[in-house]
């Protein structure tokens, strides 16, 4: 995975930025033959990577890009500054931590830095070239892009890559029965993460969520009949995000929100466990609902109860469309209650409810209960 290299080889552009010469700013390059490119280029430029073990803030030092690398080829990272160039490389050697503490399940390569070393990969594909400066240390990572939790599931599942290509790729994935509405993220490695220290400080995301930024929060997913997710990377200067971009194809669904069920489970009301059901079952108010996005499902919407019976000491749930909504994500007033998941029924009775509902691409975004007897 290491061979000697010349200066030679990865001869710079010109960087003075005059007529449409490409200018070239301080910092750390991909380059290579492996890159299919000649010299620096600015879409080669590595940015700086987020810290998953500090809240996803920057990793001062810590240095990444996602770019297609030839098999067989030489390619290394090349430090520029003020005009100057410094090979950087590795001698590479295959590592596996197996999905420990939530890290990618794949073989991976890492090596200590040595100035003026190239590199080179077996396989030609996509990578997630990682430069920790501090600790002096590079990891290339193979990337094979797949989706966790679509339809509720929060394993991996591997997407099926287009043909390798240098400027843009591919990842689909086909729901031909259907996709639920829920959240979900893009995850490569069967992982959402590679840990870089010894002592676990410093993680690298292998995972992409909202806005398509590494490590960013779950990436809203509305309900469709039949649906294709697509994403695709393109080689971009800036951001990672920058780089990716995603669109779901199909036959969206709209729901009704007269249609949905909506109301109480538990061993506090009538129906038990079970779905909402009688007078636990709660009716949609269409006068006093505002829906804003039919199409997309945005808006408030209002369902009632009238004379439900509630039984002090146990506990429910608040229903949505076959959601559960417990005592940490449902507001509650009218009614005295306690508890962090179910919610604990502290005064029983019959009660009367209005419920309030945020709604956002089919999903349950907040939930209101009030209460009067």
């Amino acid at each position: 995975m290491m061979s000697a290299i010349a200066l030679a080889i990865f001869a710079s552009c010109n960087k003075s930025g005059n007529g449409d010469k490409e200018i070239i700013e301080d910092g750390y390059y991909v380059s290579g033959a492996a890159t299919a490119v000649e010299g620096l280029k600015a879409n080669h430029m590595m940015a700086v990577a987020n810290n998953e073990a500090d809240g996803n803030k920057k990793a001062n030092g810590v240095f990444e890009k996602y770019i297609v690398l030839d098999a067989d080829k030489d390619f290394a990272i090349t430090h520029y500054s003020a005009g100057q160039e410094l090979l950087k490389g590795a001698k590479l050697e295959k590592k596996n931590v197996a999905g420990k503490d939530d890290q990618i399940n794949c073989d991976f390569f890492q090596g200590k830095v040595a100035d003026g070393t190239a590199m080179q990969v077996a396989k030609a594909g996509l990578y997630h070239i990682i430069f920790d400066t501090k600790a002096g240390n590079i990891f290339v990572v193979p990337v094979e892009w797949g989706v966790r939790g679509v339809n509720g599931n929060w394993g991996w599942t591997k997407m099926t890559a287009s043909a390798v290509n240098h400027e843009t790729m591919t990842w689909t994935i086909d729901y031909k029965d259907g996709i639920n509405a829920g959240d979900f993220k893009f995850a490569y490695g069967n992982g959402w993460k590679l840990q870089l220290d010894e002592a676990g400080k410093l993680k690298v995301n292998t995972n992409l969520g909202k806005d398509m930024v590494p490590g960013a929060g779950n990436i809203l997913l509305p309900p469709y009949e039949s649906g294709k997710i697509t994403l695709t990377w393109k080689l971009a200067t800036g951001a990672t995000a920058k780089s990716y971009e995603m669109k779901i194809e199909g036959k969206k669904t709209v729901l009704d929100p007269a249609k949905l069920l909506v109301g109480f489970s538990g061993d506090g009301v009538p129906n038990g466990w079970n779905d909402p059901a009688d007078a636990a079952k709660a009716t949609y108010n269409a006068a006093e609902s505002k829906i804003t996005d039919k199409d997309n499902m945005i808006g408030t919407l209002v369902y009632d109860i009238k004379g439900c019976e509630f039984t002090a000491g146990k506990e429910f749930k608040v229903r949505f469309n076959g959601g559960w909504f417990g005592a940490s994500q449902v507001k509650i007033t009218g009614m005295k209650t306690s508890g962090t998941d179910n919610i604990k029924i502290e005064e029983g009775g019959q009660y009367n409810a209005k419920i309030s509902i945020e709604w956002n691409l089919g999903l349950a975004k907040s939930v209101k209960v009030a209460f009067s007897k």
